[in-house]
């Protein structure tokens, strides 16, 4: 399925004509344009990074020090706030540090799961400024593709195999003469009912007709 923020054109059916451009991100958001579902599926890249950046920025001693020293300024007035300043902060920080990761994926960039005082993006002066600047590549990261595979990866199964489907139906019509294709008409199955007879030693054990006899029944669909 097409997406969006590939690094090459050549899909195996890229002169295919699809109903969607960004088809994993409709798998994956379920929006019926293309604009809802790309701006959707950056939203959930975007939470994710600030998840994972909020978790670094408390293991780093040095910026939870330059949030502190913000934080202590800003409420010097009202210093019974500062720690509810401090988590705002923190919290801001970790999510501007996101959009940024966000951007560079879809510069076609990579961002690494985990971050470290190295591959950190945003200062907290930059931040301040309103400066949202950071390098698309980072070595060892995570392409938008990549992503794509958590938020797959996340999304309900039942929901991923409908869209599917409904995908496939929509492309199939936009071919001359498949205008009416209906997917629900390609649903398959077979039943088998395997009979094994055989003469029992036992008496005592068999049937009326004097043999033994096991039933298998066994069934498929697609």
């Amino acid at each position: 399925f097409k997406q969006a923020a590939v690094k090459t054109s050549d899909y195996a059916c890229d002169d295919f004509k699809t109903q969607l451009q960004y088809e994993n991100e409709y798998i994956i958001c379920g929006h019926e344009a293309d604009r809802d579902n790309l701006l959707d599926t950056i939203n959930r890249v975007v939470l994710i990074r600030t998840v994972f950046n909020i978790a670094y920025l408390f293991t780093d001693a040095v910026k939870k020090a330059e949030i502190h020293a913000v934080a202590a300024a800003l409420t010097t007035p009202l210093p019974f706030l500062e720690s509810v300043v401090y988590v705002l902060i923190m919290a801001a920080w970790g999510y501007a540090e996101g959009v940024v990761d966000a951007r560079n994926l879809m510069d076609k960039g990579t961002v690494p799961l985990f971050k470290n005082s190295t591959n950190w993006q945003l200062s907290l002066s930059s931040l301040a400024d309103g400066r949202l600047e950071g390098s698309t590549f980072q070595e060892g990261g995570l392409s938008y593709e990549d992503y794509l595979r958590i938020l797959l990866t996340l999304t309900e199964r039942n929901k991923k195999y409908e869209r599917m489907e409904n995908l496939i139906q929509a492309n199939i019509r936009l071919v001359e003469g498949y205008e009416g294709f209906d997917i629900r008409r390609c649903y398959y199955g077979i039943t088998c009912l395997f009979e094994y007879r055989a003469p029992s030693r036992f008496k005592a054990f068999s049937e009326k007709n004097g043999d033994y006899t096991i039933n298998y029944q066994w069934s498929e669909c697609y």
